[in-house]
């Protein structure tokens, strides 16, 4: 078993850019690539990037983004991933317990979307507390390019 420390990211480099971008072709064949501007916005956005590192490299992030309107203040979780070599070692849910142990006092709710076939992950995020919304859907609008 891997002994990973996880930590908030708080500092953009091309080293931690490249393997996080390395990390997200297991997530998604969709994933922009990432460099050290992309990754330094993020890490300059509300909310939060967590890493979890073998031997400093990057195994494993957990995304929070924080939304703050006029009814009250959320967050979201996105991109969770373990490099597959790590996974089944409890990292995930280490990410997720560092992310929720760090959330503001002023958000009132964590949510996520998942895919239906991600039944592994389902199953963690029941685990952690989270429930299925039945009355609601994610909507979508894709922007073209500009």
């Amino acid at each position: 078993m891997a002994d990973a420390v996880i930590e908030r990211l708080t500092e953009a480099t091309a080293e931690a850019a490249q393997q996080i971008d390395e990390l997200l072709g297991q997530l998604t064949e969709h994933a922009e690539t990432l460099d050290a501007d992309r990754l330094a916005l993020i890490v300059g956005s509300p909310g939060a990037l967590y890493v979890a590192r073998v031997d400093g490299v990057i195994v494993g992030i957990i995304c929070r983004v924080d939304l703050h309107h006029p009814v009250r203040s959320k967050a979201w979780v996105e991109d969770l991933v373990v490099d597959e070599k790590y996974r089944g070692q409890g990292i995930a849910r280490r990410l997720f317990e560092t992310l929720i142990a760090e959330v503001p006092s002023e958000i009132v709710s964590l949510n996520l979307n998942s895919k239906v076939s991600r039944t592994d992950s389902h199953r963690l995020y029941s685990k952690l507390g989270f429930e299925v919304r039945e009355d609601s859907r994610i909507w979508r609008l894709v922007l073209p390019e500009k």
